[in-house]
């Protein structure tokens, strides 16, 4: 999630069906230590989890920052 304005923001987010919070523990130190991309994609996959990200660059262009 990202804000791109300086007001505040809320989300509420909700998990179904459950059994995704391991792989948000797994996920932390992916995310934390800067490992490799193939990790990232894999331990996604391992969870049934498609990412999709090819609107990061749009992002990154419009609003110059660096993901």
């Amino acid at each position: 999630m990202w804000n791109a304005t300086s007001a505040p923001a809320r989300v509420v987010e909700i998990l179904a069906p459950a059994g995704l919070e391991a792989y948000f523990e797994e996920l932390a130190p992916i995310l934390s230590e800067h490992r490799t991309a193939p990790e990232y994609y894999q331990l996604a996959e391992n969870y049934g989890i498609t990412i999709v990200d090819d609107w990061i660059e749009e992002l990154e262009r419009t609003h110059r920052v660096k993901l």
